[in-house]
């Protein structure tokens, strides 16, 4: 009754008395109805949460409530939580929503903490996904580090966190997976070349038309296509004569959408070369398409 009279007053004070109260109350039970008081009060003042009755829980609450507080110091987005949850990184078992909560927070200073704890493979996840949330250029090297790693799934998030932090440098640093004996991997390899444009794309894109996998392949192509400029054509068309029909029709949709002068000339070199019926058939109606297509 205590807790709730207080409660009700709904003001600073009052956050404050429930504060002291949820970390010196022995009853599990009374010590939730403080820390569930204090909240309801900020929540209808701010719609937020109080930074002090956070911080408190993190130091001395149960690791639910501590779990907990630290996902609402990161949504205060307040600078002042920044040190106390790195040091919550450190110990126990909260280390990994800690970690996650220092990208939610949205402040850089962390990034310097979040690349040491790529060392740590209990929260390499984490801080690699934190770092994506940054977007902060200072991690690239040590990103590109982790691409050279034998665990496949780090490699595979550490290209993500390249591709979310984005540009041509982060990028580029995965050109070296497009051999990577994982498919998942060059499948996000691609992805990322895919947020590039024009002849960035083209170059880092190149290697994965002669993938083993055809679905990888025909992504490319696509991708490669979409970029509409000259050099598109050249990369494209050895793969009308690819092994597989899903390539070859995917590249030569990818050939006339492009709308390059060359085009033509390339299509009708390599119809001259081709002996094959169904490729031939293909070649010939790309060539038409070509010639029908409206002029920009």
């Amino acid at each position: 009754e205590a807790y709730q009279a207080i409660s009700m007053h709904g003001d600073r004070a009052s956050v404050n008395a429930l504060s002291r109260a949820a970390t010196n109350e022995p009853s599990p039970i009374l010590q939730q109805l403080a820390i569930d008081s204090a909240r309801d009060i900020v929540s209808g003042q701010t719609a937020g949460f109080d930074l002090e009755t956070e911080l408190t829980i993190l130091a001395s609450g149960t690791t639910e409530q501590r779990i907990v507080a630290v996902q609402h110091l990161a949504a205060l987005g307040d600078w002042r939580a920044l040190h106390p949850i790195i040091e919550a990184t450190q110990r126990g078992s909260i280390r990994g929503a800690a970690v996650l909560a220092l990208g939610e927070l949205g402040d850089h200073r962390a990034v310097p903490e979040l690349i040491t704890l790529l060392g740590d493979h209990r929260v390499r996840r984490e801080a690699l996904a934190s770092l994506a949330k940054l977007r902060d250029e200072a991690a690239i090297p040590a990103l590109a580090d982790l691409l050279m790693e034998s665990d496949p799934t780090t490699r595979l998030h550490a290209v993500r966190a390249l591709t979310w932090i984005g540009g041509e440098v982060a990028i580029s640093q995965a050109t070296g997976l497009a051999q990577d004996p994982e498919f998942q991997v060059r499948s996000e390899v691609v992805h990322a070349f895919a947020t590039l444009e024009g002849e960035p794309r083209v170059e880092g894109l190149t290697p994965f038309i002669h993938d083993e996998s055809p679905f990888i392949r025909a992504e490319a192509a696509t991708l490669i296509g979409e970029c509409n400029i000259p050099s598109s054509v050249d990369v494209l068309t050895p793969l009308l004569m690819d092994e597989d029909m899903y390539v070859v029709l995917t590249a030569a949709d990818a050939i006339v959408s492009s709308g390059a002068e060359s085009a033509i000339s390339l299509l009708s070199e390599l119809l001259s070369r081709t002996e094959d019926p169904e490729h031939r058939s293909i070649i010939e109606d790309s060539i038409a398409r070509v010639q029908t297509a409206p002029s920009e």
